[in-house]
């Protein structure tokens, strides 16, 4: 089950709104990224326990698409002996 099919088990996008207090534009979100943060995951799963086997929900994890350091160029190096650098 991905993240729209999920959503409409639980009786669509605007009960899910008016569950979590979220805009319709986070939800359309989670939906076209097949992605719902784990947070909001474990806060539907305990709102609605029975409404899907929650065993068979297959959410994109985007925790690995996540790069663990943020890379960029260095900084150039000012030379800090250059009279003019001062």
């Amino acid at each position: 089950m991905n993240a729209r099919e999920l959503i409409q088990a639980l009786g669509g996008p605007q009960a899910v709104i008016s569950e979590t207090g979220l805009s319709k534009g986070r939800i359309s979100q989670w939906q076209t990224s097949n992605h719902i943060p784990r947070p909001w995951v474990m806060f539907l799963r305990a709102r609605f326990p029975d409404a899907v086997d929650w065993d068979q929900v297959d959410l994109a994890d985007r925790e690995e698409l996540k790069p663990s350091k943020k890379r960029g160029r260095p900084k150039s190096a000012t030379r800090l002996d250059h009279p003019e650098a001062a």
